[in-house]
């Protein structure tokens, strides 16, 4: 730190300034507005008698207790300094926490918000033997920053120096400036009233307190009245005096009074120097207080703190840290920030909110709140009964019986159960940001219904993370943010138009890594159900935040760290889950085919220390490939649950005991562990159920499903901000076509899958045609234009998640719609016909999938 030019700087000081003993005097408003008019006097204005008097009215208790109460919070508050790229530079970070230049700085930052002003000077000096940079307040009586002069002594206004011309300024001086004459300006009357009102009251409790005593005798004998006076002293200390036998005296007898006038003048200036530091009273209103006020001004007193904080950023990053980089104090181009500060109160308010909608991490509350819970509440023998009837029947179902009644709890969305997994992958890009959907729920006043924006980029987000563990054919979206919809009639956004081409035969299949192309629009239809019901949640959870907000700044906070929960930590869950629950449906489906070859699984972990001790009981469990265990066992089994199955030849398993592995699955059953991923929504083949995330993983379960699905099934056009109907038919310029051929021709042209007549829509969706013959044979290119060309795809949710589909198109004056459904993994188309103009918008309701 020590450089040729801070040798020849040691103890050299460029400000010197006269030491002057100051006197104490009584101050009252006359020389407050005497010290006000020399400060703004235009030619050459002088500060050392406002100065002195602001630091009269620093002495005052209350304001002491208020500038500390406001600045010990960001004393308390952590910070970090960070190199251009964003990264926190850990080592000078730690340097700068243990220099007592820090607080100096802060403080000398912070106060010139109350006396308007600061200069610094930097020195060397040896302190402990070293060398050490040393900062120095210079007396603000000698500052006059109106002109950015420098007064040796201030009494003495003809001989200054310019600091601000000095080479040394913004290196070795360094000035903290509001510009204004500071807060102290409007302390000064309530801090001198105050002092004036305990003056006199002090003075009326001592005289009424300890009244005078009076004696009367013969003042013109000497001896009398000297031994009336010796009396007096002796009788202790209370004010006395002695009048001749022949004089009277009485108390003047003035307005009766027992001190309120003085302790209401006292109060009220106390309230105002609260209110002018701290911005409310903080338990000061003992009487009329209550805990709800507390809180309002401690809110307002944390955003006072939060804009002190970004002053301190402000002169941190301007001027302190380039100086101290001068003087190779600190190295690099550096950023002063503070870490925001966690309200616990507010998270804690924000748990409970959550706590009847979600299951939280039981760790995190410990440790977050000090909260400890061992689990949750269950009915009494219901899981052991039901693992008994599992293991001697090999069903599961006893379990779908007790999901039903309800007495499984909403799954965790953290992830922490699992311990570091290796899968864990960056989220995409493509993620949603929080900062839209808060401006729109400001915009709505906490009355928004649904937002379409985070909705189309929460399905992206678990559809790319479902697809990566696909091979061949994946899920391709066509779902986009209405905001940025071209107008045009008819334009197809990401996918393929027209029927699939090819031959879907009784015995052929798509390359989807997943043999049954219906099951992968379950598995697709499912992510968009989840995604919906979550960003409904996330839209609720936003709007009672704005609601409970006393103002923006402090909803601003609070929707943030709702969204880094929804956005962020569960959303990361979710994505590794749809990686996870991918990569086990096709090893699924790989190995049915290969059933004949291999007709025996074997159960495996990764085989590291983060392995589940229950999933460890699994390893090496061998059973036929067509054991009804395999429709509870075959993982994943738990949040980010890592394990596998393997095949096996006959050959391979000779020998193996087929009862003893049956009892090694009984002893799984009867774990802790088993019971968590049995409530958490596991315990299920999702290879076989088309899930991604089941009916109790859904963000609002229960008794609140209904209402939930309720809730989606009423979006309607407005919600995601679409045109009309009418808008888009007038906007159509082509006729609706006509079909020509004849009706056997149409049927036997249909492609088959699974010996059934299917057409594929816009998403190579394979509908079964219904077996009825087409009662109008014009409409049906119509039918095939609309699946495979829609302008819009809306989808409802019906009981036990049977989806019901309406496409739409557009022609000139005309519409089309096509009604179909899933319903156990299979898509029928059940209608479809001409629609007139007056009956297109009840048909536009529901989740839209596609536009």
């Amino acid at each position: 730190m020590e450089t040729k030019d801070t040798k020849s700087r040691i103890g050299k000081r460029h400000l010197p300034w006269l030491p002057k003993s100051v006197s104490r005097t009584r101050q009252d408003m006359k020389g407050w507005n005497q010290a006000l008019n020399l400060a703004r006097t235009a030619e050459d204005p002088q500060n050392w008698k406002l100065q002195l008097l602001f630091d009269e009215v620093d002495l005052d208790a209350d304001v002491t207790a208020q500038k500390n109460n406001r600045s010990n919070q960001i004393n308390s508050s952590d910070f970090s300094l960070k190199k251009p790229n964003g990264d926190i530079d850990e080592e000078q970070t730690k340097l700068l926490k243990k220099l007592p230049i820090y607080r100096f700085m802060n403080k000398a930052v912070l106060d010139s918000l109350y006396f308007g002003y600061n200069v610094v000077e930097l020195s060397m000096k040896p302190v402990n033997g070293v060398m050490t940079l040393v900062p120095e307040l210079v007396p603000r009586y000698n500052i006059v920053p109106q002109t950015g002069r420098f007064y040796k002594d201030y009494n003495d206004t003809s001989k200054f120096i310019e600091y601000r011309e000095l080479a040394e300024f913004g290196t070795w001086i360094l000035e903290f400036n509001t510009g204004e004459l500071g807060l102290m300006n409007k302390l000064v009357s309530p801090a001198l009233f105050m002092r004036f009102a305990e003056a006199c009251w002090s003075e009326l409790c001592e005289i009424y307190g300890i009244p005078p005593r009076v004696m009367k005798t013969n003042t013109q004998d000497a001896a009398a009245l000297s031994r009336a006076e010796k009396m007096m002293r002796d009788m202790g200390s209370a004010s006395w005096f002695i009048i001749d036998e022949t004089e009277e005296f009485e108390f003047a007898k003035g307005v009766s009074t027992n001190g309120d006038v003085y302790k209401n003048l006292v109060s009220r200036c106390v309230n105002k120097i609260c209110m002018l530091i701290s911005g409310g009273l903080i338990g000061q209103d003992t009487q009329n207080g209550s805990r709800s006020k507390d809180e309002v001004s401690f809110e307002v007193l944390w955003l006072l703190v939060q804009s002190d904080m970004a002053m301190l950023e402000e002169a941190w990053n301007s001027i302190i840290i380039p100086a101290l980089v001068k003087h190779g104090v600190l190295k690099g181009e550096l950023t002063f920030e503070f870490e925001q500060a966690e309200d616990t109160g507010e998270l804690w308010k924000f748990v409970q909110g959550l706590l009847p909608f979600y299951e939280i991490d039981h760790e995190w509350l410990n440790e977050k709140f000090g909260v400890l819970i061992k689990g949750p509440k269950a009915k009494e023998g219901t899981i052991n009964e039901t693992l008994q009837l599992m293991t001697k029947a090999g069903s599961i179902g006893a379990i779908k019986e007790l999901e039903e009644q309800g007495f499984f709890l909403p799954a965790p969305q953290d992830g922490a159960c699992c311990g570091n997994h290796p899968i864990t992958l960056a989220l995409p890009k493509s993620a949603p940001k929080s900062e839209g959907l808060i401006s729109r729920i400001a915009e709505a006043k906490g009355e928004l219904t649904f937002d379409p924006e985070t909705f189309s980029a929460t399905v992206k987000v678990l559809t790319q993370g479902f697809n990566k563990k696909l091979d061949g054919r994946k899920i391709k979206l066509s779902v986009s943010n209405p905001r940025s919809v071209s107008s045009q009639t008819g334009t197809q956004t990401g996918t393929q138009t027209g029927t699939q081409t090819g031959t879907l035969s009784a015995g052929s299949s798509f390359a989807y890594g997943i043999d049954d192309p219906h099951l992968l629009a379950s598995y697709e239809m499912n992510l968009f159900r989840f995604s919906a019901g979550k960003t409904l949640a996330q839209v609720q959870a936003l709007n009672q935040a704005f609601k409970n907000a006393p103002d923006f700044r402090t909803f601003e906070i609070n929707a943030n760290r709702i969204g880094d929960v929804f956005n962020k930590a569960w959303l990361q869950t979710e994505y590794d889950t749809a990686i996870l629950v991918s990569e086990s449906a096709a090893t699924y489906h790989s190995l049915m085919r290969d059933i004949e070859t291999f007709p025996f699984w074997e159960y495996k972990t990764v085989g590291d220390e983060n392995v589940r001790d229950a999933h460890m009981l699994l390893h090496g469990l061998i059973l036929p490939a067509d054991d009804p265990l395999w429709d509870i066992l075959f993982p994943p089994n738990g949040w980010n649950c890592r394990c596998y199955v393997v095949a096996r030849t006959a050959k391979e398993v000779e020998g193996v005991d087929f009862a003893a592995m049956r009892e090694k699955a009984a002893d799984y059953f009867g774990t802790t562990d088993f019971d968590n991923a049995v409530k958490a929504g596991f315990g299920v083949n999702r290879g076989k159920t088309g899930e991604v995330f089941t009916a109790n993983q859904q963000y609002i379960t229960g008794k609140n499903l209904v209402q939930t699905n309720k809730a989606l099934n009423a979006l309607n056009a407005s919600d995601y901000e679409l045109r009309t109907a009418a808008e888009a038919m007038q906007a159509a310029n082509k006729p609706m076509p006509v079909y020509e051929g004849t009706k056997p021709d149409f049927l036997a042209a249909l492609e088959r899958l699974n010996g059934l007549p299917v057409l594929t829509d816009y998403n190579k969706r394979p509908l079964v045609f219904p077996n009825s013959t087409p009662k109008e044979t014009a409409i049906l290119d119509a039918l095939k234009e609309t699946l495979s060309n829609p302008d819009e795809v809306w989808m409802t949710i019906g009981i036990k998640d049977k989806y019901k589909i309406e496409y739409l198109h557009y022609f000139d004056g005309q519409a089309f719609k096509v009604q179909a459904e899933m319903k156990e993994k299979q898509m029928r188309i059940l209608s479809y016909s001409k629609i007139s103009p007056d009956s297109i918008e009840p048909n536009r309701k529901g989740i839209l999938i596609k536009k």
